[in-house]
């Protein structure tokens, strides 16, 4: 059994004790457990295993001996022993935690089973609520969404390998073009990764060729049809230009926020402010109400585009949507606002058990014999 390194009822840091934690995550830019290979699921316990196992505790004292001569990695063992320290301390782990984790606000359980049984629900949550979304775009009266939302469904997951197209490119890309052209790139192979989805939701019945020739082809004369493609790609640029300049705001405040908890890990106020702009709720509901009428500017064209002989002039498209029967007020349909919200909440929840489901196969890893 490892020896705990603090057993304390005091849940206080000191003023030297936060700086510390300042000092080793260089201003909260350095992720701890990143740093020593474990995740925020192992225990005190287990990172203790790993800092003796290893020998940390050896190699700090050979460091401080009167005639050790400096290595090469001396500078990085200082900050492996520095971020062990802070983590294996009870206190100063709980504090890091609630500094470093977004807050989920789902559940607590971390079992295999409960992981394991949550994925599945996560992806067919996120193919249901995907569906309703984009059909709600174009009609939300009951019997509509009623009528088309099984074939829908079930037409989503068309999309699932076209989600995957753009990673050989982009490890090609990376490797020989400056960021800037690599992300200008990316942008663009990622719309029909973006548009198809849609497109296979609004037209169930399609075929998966007849769809994907539907982005550059007309469908009445299948003829090459440019423009389709360029004022799809201008919606999808400004939907994009929108949506990054909205959520650079909202992740600037967090980080602000955040930025004064870790200067103020003892404070309440930081840390409750802190749980509330690392939440997922909150960023859930502002990139909702912000892409909800864009998104449904977007799936309202593409439906036009593919009933028309030709993809509808943007300008007149446009005040045909704000100057129609409903004004603005379809632009904030609240089905699809709230569909969109239930579908980022289960895609970041997604995120979160993919997570806890790779820390899960590395602790049973670990557990094998070597």
């Amino acid at each position: 059994m490892y020896p705990l390194r603090r057993d304390s009822g005091n849940t206080l840091l000191t003023k030297d004790e936060i700086l510390d934690i300042i000092e080793s995550t260089r201003d909260g830019t350095v992720d701890l457990y990143q740093l020593i290979g474990m995740s925020p699921s192992h225990s005190v316990q287990d990172i203790i295993r790993v800092y003796y196992d290893n020998q940390y505790d050896i190699l700090e004292r050979e460091m401080k001996e009167p005639g050790y001569v400096p290595q090469e990695d001396d500078d990085r063992l200082k900050h492996d022993i520095s971020a062990f320290k802070i983590l294996m301390d009870p206190i100063k782990k709980a504090k890091y935690d609630s500094f470093i984790q977004p807050s989920m606000l789902f559940f607590a359980d971390k079992s295999d089973n409960f992981i394991t049984r949550s994925l599945f629900v996560c992806l067919t949550l996120e193919k249901m609520f995907f569906a309703l979304q984009h059909l709600s775009s174009i009609g939300s009266s009951y019997q509509f969404l009623k009528s088309r939302f099984l074939p829908s469904f079930l037409a989503s997951f068309k999309s699932a390998p076209f989600g995957f197209i753009y990673i050989p490119f982009m490890t090609k890309l990376d490797s020989f073009l400056p960021v800037s052209i690599v992300d200008f790139l990316e942008n663009i192979i990622l719309y029909p990764t973006c548009s198809l989805p849609i497109l296979f939701v609004l037209y169930p019945s399609q075929s998966v060729l007849s769809t994907v020739k539907s982005l550059l082809y007309d469908p009445g004369t299948n003829q090459l049809s440019l423009s389709r493609l360029y004022y799809g790609l201008t919606f999808y640029a400004a939907r994009l230009i929108i949506m990054n300049t909205a959520i650079t705001g909202y992740y600037w405040v967090a980080d602000t926020v955040r930025n004064n908890y870790l200067h103020n890990l003892n404070s309440k106020f930081w840390e409750i402010s802190n749980k509330i702009f690392s939440s997922t709720i909150l960023e859930n509901i502002v990139v909702s109400l912000i892409q909800s009428p864009f998104q449904i500017l977007m799936t309202q064209y593409l439906a036009t585009a593919m009933t028309h002989q030709s993809a509808p002039p943007l300008r007149s498209f446009v005040n045909s949507i704000f100057n129609g029967q409903k004004g603005l007020s379809a632009l904030f349909n609240p089905v699809n606002v709230f569909a969109f919200f239930v579908y980022r909440s289960t895609f970041n929840f997604k995120v979160y058990l993919n997570q806890e489901f790779l820390a899960m196969i590395q602790k049973l890893n670990e557990k094998l014999p070597k």
